[in-house]
């Protein structure tokens, strides 16, 4: 869930996004890699400060180390930078 402070959070944990994977990573409060934005007009989810927007993927993305594994979207309608595609892996 969105929270008021830009935080995409459950319980304890929060999307963090330091240009690579999205993770999850403890809450701290401070925004920076963990800070997000929701465009009302668009329903795009945004990062802070890369500006990159979150999507999910709709199959598992194979091959990944870790629950979560981030790609590059194309650029997406009326956006001018590239997003960040999330989806799950399957575990073995």
């Amino acid at each position: 869930m969105l929270s008021k402070t830009g935080e995409i959070r459950r319980d304890e944990s929060c999307v963090d996004y330091a240009g690579h994977d999205v993770i999850l990573y403890p809450c701290h409060g401070s925004k920076g890699n963990q800070y997000w934005e929701y465009n009302p007009k668009t329903h795009l989810i945004q990062h802070g400060s890369s500006k990159k927007c979150l999507a999910t993927a709709t199959e598992p993305i194979q091959d990944s180390s870790g629950p979560l594994r981030t790609s590059m979207l194309p650029n997406l309608k009326n956006q001018n930078e590239r997003g960040i595609l999330v989806g799950v892996s399957r575990h073995k």
